[in-house]
């Protein structure tokens, strides 16, 4: 069976946006499937457990721990920055998918009045690493 790593950039737990509950779902459906997977958050695995999901099924995200995370998967799936941790960090032969889900490249121009366009900036930057160096895309 295929393990699969999903990292969500959002927690997994009961009160949760847009990106956990789909990453949450990616978890229930994807076994169904005959996939093996493991779905990493920022939240602590009791916390996911709430949501129906084996604690040993969640792992914890820590930064700088990436490719520890992700060493037994197969493959991975990634969204925001998270993403270019995992690109930057995992093995090169590590198929990863790049989940364009959340439009954050536009969603975040509302900062320009009180950022200017630094934030702009960094999101286009991951953007390009992570068009240049996915493999599959969402």
């Amino acid at each position: 069976m295929t393990r699969v790593a999903l990292l969500s950039s959002e927690p997994i737990r009961p009160a949760m946006g847009g990106i956990g509950i789909r990453y949450l779902e990616l978890a229930r459906r994807l076994p169904e499937l005959g996939f093996d997977t493991v779905l990493i958050s920022p939240a602590a695995p009791e916390e996911s457990a709430r949501c129906g999901l084996d604690p040993a099924r969640v792992r914890r995200f820590e930064p700088g721990a990436v490719a520890a995370l992700v060493a037994d998967c197969a493959v991975a799936v990634a969204q925001g920055q998270l993403a270019n941790d995992l690109l930057a960090a995992a093995r090169p032969d590590l198929p990863v998918a790049i989940d364009l889900y959340d439009p954050w490249l536009v969603e975040n121009l509302h900062y320009l009045d009180s950022l200017g366009l630094d934030p702009y900036r960094n999101d286009h930057a991951t953007w390009v690493v992570q068009l240049a160096r996915g493999d599959v895309f969402l």
